[in-house]
């Protein structure tokens, strides 16, 4: 069907479907807004002209694809029906921009890209869960939502991971750039594949150059085996942690890059909280210094006291009970958090961290980390992900000094 989509009569309606705009169009056909008349919704309508047979394999084997993977990092397919000599795709609407754009206007901070990443990662993870790998992953393949939700689109290159296809039953094409040494000698990629080309999407993001240079695919397969890496403007901020998992997802054999997206992602999280043990680190060691001074100091000022005369005095039992400071300002913070003073309820909790951190007392710190984790659920609940965010980043830090006790995965992305 042409873009024109000939004569009016003719092209308003497809079904229950009207066609209201042109979004964009690709190497597999042309992607239109429309309305649901059912079902009162707008909606995207990929409509492909199909040159054979196969091709119309293809397209159905994208929508399987879809519809098998409910994730909201994933967009969503409706339907996919015939219509005359064209096969139409029926998927959810998703007003924003491709990740690629959003990365040329928003001039993001390296964390606001971290977390689009990170995101997309959970949507290939979602679709890697049920068999399938993308095959052809990039900053072009993803939608950054007007919600600021991260989607990740176009499978139509994708092929089932495990055994349900032989390899040979689906030629894989992709973009060249992003593409995995194995798929560019004519292999399926898979997971591994997904692997490479989010690491490829990533690195051009932080380092403002695709990692491997090639004009050809023989030449950028002889870069990829060299480990040639290209850096160009460097995002301010990104930790140097980073650039070394990058490396392992790029690696030009299978069997050394992290085994899945899920792996990946964990050792990223990892590498970007690199800069704040440091600085935590850095500012226990200031805190032990300054006491070890303040002991030295009182220690010699009461060696030159002279000693006082002893007195005798029968001792008399008083009970005195102090108040515990920290578990007063974790009760501020519920407090503050159950009154809706979120903002307060934050400074509580670093307030309790920062107190806990120099004597180290494990069980207090653990305790702050379950109250931050959960005033961080609250939060979710309330739908302020800003503040649920920062919460489970209190219990995330606290925990993660801590040995043999696991971090809790975010499981909202704030909007920005």
């Amino acid at each position: 069907m042409p873009d024109e989509f000939g004569e009016p009569d003719e092209v308003r309606t497809l079904g229950r479907y009207t066609v209201t705009g042109k979004l964009g169009s690709g190497g597999q056909g042309t992607v239109y807004e429309g309305i649901d008349t059912l079902l009162r919704r707008f909606v995207a309508l990929k409509i492909c002209t199909l040159a054979s047979e196969d091709a119309a394999a293809m397209i159905e084997h994208e929508a399987c694809c879809l519809a098998q993977v409910s994730h909201p990092n994933v967009v969503a397919v409706y339907e996919v029906f015939r219509a005359g000599s064209d096969l139409v795709l029926v998927m959810e609407l998703v007003p924003g921009q491709t990740l690629r754009r959003w990365l040329r206007a928003a001039n993001p901070s390296w964390r606001e890209i971290f977390d689009r990443f990170m995101d997309a990662s959970r949507g290939l993870e979602a679709a890697h869960q049920v068999g399938l790998a993308h095959g052809d992953f990039k900053p072009d393949n993803v939608i950054v939502g007007d919600d600021g939700r991260v989607r990740v689109i176009d499978f139509g290159l994708a092929s089932y991971s495990t055994d349900f296809l032989e390899a040979d039953e689906l030629v894989l094409r992709g973009t060249r750039s992003y593409m995995a040494p194995e798929q560019l000698a004519g292999k399926p990629g898979g997971v591994a594949g997904d692997v490479f080309a989010f690491s490829v999407g990533f690195w051009e993001a932080n380092y403002g150059a695709l990692p491997f240079a090639g004009a050809t695919e023989h030449a950028l397969l002889e870069a990829i085996e060299r480990g040639e890496l290209v850096k160009g403007k460097l995002v301010p901020g990104v930790p140097a942690e980073i650039e070394a998992v990058l490396r392992r997802g790029l690696s030009a054999q299978a069997s050394e890059r992290p085994a899945s997206i899920a792996a990946l992602r964990a050792a990223l999280e990892q590498a970007s909280w690199a800069p704040r043990d440091r600085a935590e680190r850095r500012r226990r060691w200031a805190g032990r210094s300054s006491l070890a001074l303040v002991g030295v100091a009182v220690g010699l000022a009461i060696a030159a006291w002279p000693t006082p005369p002893t007195l005798r005095v029968e001792p008399i039992a008083i009970p005195v009970v102090e108040p515990d400071p920290i578990a007063q300002t974790l009760a501020f913070a519920k407090k503050a958090a159950d009154e809706g003073l979120h903002d307060a309820a934050i400074q509580y909790l670093e307030a309790a961290r920062s107190s806990a951190l120099v004597p180290g007392d494990e069980s207090v710190l653990r305790a702050i980390a379950e109250q931050a984790e959960a005033l961080g659920e609250q939060f979710e609940l309330g739908n302020d992900y800003v503040s649920a965010y920062k919460s489970w980043d209190i219990a995330n830090d606290i925990r993660f000094s801590l040995p043999n006790s696991p971090t809790k995965e975010r499981s909202k992305t704030p909007n920005k």
